[in-house]
């Protein structure tokens, strides 16, 4: 199992005897594991700490589980948010999914302590994947930008030396049109760009 020394998973309950226990069951997991005893101080702690899970209680004095968890999809929409409740509450929750609240619940008391576990490290992987992509979304842009800057040069080379319209045939299907067509699958900015590219082929074609 990958080791996850960088992440940082946040309990909140108002019972400290659950969050006792909820300690003392991962205490061999990886991750680093934070408490908070409302939602108050939890608001306190993710504001100045790295939090990648928040896994909270629904009935809290003040402030209940879910106005939380629309706060702190607020304040830091990345952090994946999960909800540990009773039965009595899953029509509740089922709301809070479906509005994209909520990644999932565990119900309390758990059902077994490897379930719990697996459910936090579900929760964990589900935040790197989602940080990857954004990555990997940013880095598209960036190439997508240096092909829309490549092509806006030639279609100027284009206008300004019709005679060479070979050798710039040549070139843009040897090193532009591979990584554009990666582009296009990948991102609908990389497919409006494939699109340009087309015509600006059927201008160049000879």
């Amino acid at each position: 199992m990958e080791q996850q020394l960088d992440t940082t998973v946040l309990f909140v309950d108002d019972e400290l005897r659950i969050l006792a226990a909820i300690n003392r069951m991962l205490r061999r997991e990886r991750y680093r594991k934070l408490f908070a005893s409302s939602a108050k101080e939890a608001l306190q702690i993710i504001d100045k700490e790295p939090v990648h899970v928040l896994v909270t209680d629904l009935r809290m004095p003040e402030m209940d589980g879910l106005a939380l968890i629309k706060e702190v999809k607020k304040r830091k929409p990345d952090i994946v948010r999960v909800v540990l409740s009773g039965y009595s509450q899953v029509p509740t929750l089922l709301a809070a999914i479906n509005e994209g609240d909520v990644l999932r619940y565990l119900t309390k008391p758990w059902n077994s302590e490897e379930e719990f576990k697996k459910a936090i490290r579900d929760a964990i992987a589900y935040y790197r994947r989602q940080r990857e992509e954004k990555e990997l979304v940013e880095e598209l842009r960036t190439e997508i930008k240096a092909l829309r800057d490549t092509l806006q040069e030639y279609e100027k080379r284009l206008a300004e030396c019709g005679q060479q319209q070979d050798l710039l045939w040549h070139y843009i299907h040897t090193h532009i049109e591979p990584p554009l067509s990666k582009l296009a699958v990948a991102t609908a900015e990389g497919a409006e760009l494939k699109q340009r590219f087309e015509e600006l082929k059927r201008l160049i074609k000879p």
